[in-house]
């Protein structure tokens, strides 16, 4: 605990197990590259936090949208998927966002040993239920950006698990405007604070697993001070 900024699970989730996971994980990575999402252009950009070190895609995407039907930009983008789209807007109108995601179980034949761990999770007393799991890519030099979720959003229930610490990864403390920076492997906060990462020179990837939290992990990370 940081002054509730965060919460590490780092001695209740088989850490040991998941690390032996590691080359699987980045064959599954490989395998499944054609089926991940480039970037999230649904995000809202009031909610990311402005940065002169980039113009985030959902801002650009915004542009876009409001763009004349008949304006050249909206002409080559007419036959392109949401996640050609994506892509196309990083180079045409310089959006940034170098995140990939990778839907777990929509790619159980790649993500097989990992999907049975995370479903071990329940048998670990951690989840009552598990709805998603996904995992988040950055390419070298990609920057976690700061953003934070909506109040009035309901609490989310989620680990956070890094392969290592080395990817800087922190919480905003909301009271001294700080950074405070996760020093654990697998962590739960409130995702209505701030939060992002440093730029690091190489790449890297997290696994986020939502679902139900058990009665004894609430306990654990002290749930109730968020609001529930």
């Amino acid at each position: 605990m940081n002054n509730f900024l965060y919460f590490s699970l780092d001695n209740h989730v088989p850490l040991k197990e998941f690390d032996n996971l590691h080359l699987s994980i980045c064959s599954g990575l490989a395998k499944s590259r054609k089926n991940s999402q480039t970037a999230n252009l649904r995000v809202d950009p009031k909610q990311i936090v402005k940065s002169n070190q980039f113009t985030h895609l959902s801002e650009v995407y915004k542009s876009f949208y409001e763009a004349s039907t008949n304006s050249e930009l909206k002409q080559h983008a007419r036959d392109l998927t949401f996640d050609e789209l994506a892509y196309y807007l990083k180079f045409a109108l310089g959006g940034y966002d170098l995140y990939q995601t990778y839907f777990i179980y929509d790619n159980q034949e790649h993500f097989g040993k990992l999907c049975q761990w995370i479903e071990n999770l329940k048998t670990q007393n951690i989840f009552k239920e598990i709805h998603k799991a996904y995992i988040l890519t950055l390419d070298a030099g990609g920057i976690p950006f700061e953003h934070f979720h909506y109040a009035d959003q309901p609490v989310e229930e989620f680990i956070h698990v890094r392969p290592k610490i080395s990817r800087p990864f922190y919480v905003r403390d909301p009271i001294e405007d700080k950074k405070v920076y996760m020093q654990t492997r697998v962590n739960w906060w409130n995702t209505r604070l701030k939060h992002g990462g440093d730029k690091m020179m190489k790449p890297s990837y997290t696994v986020r697993i939502d679902g139900k939290f058990t009665d004894y992990i609430k306990s654990k990370i002290n749930f109730n001070y968020a609001g529930t």
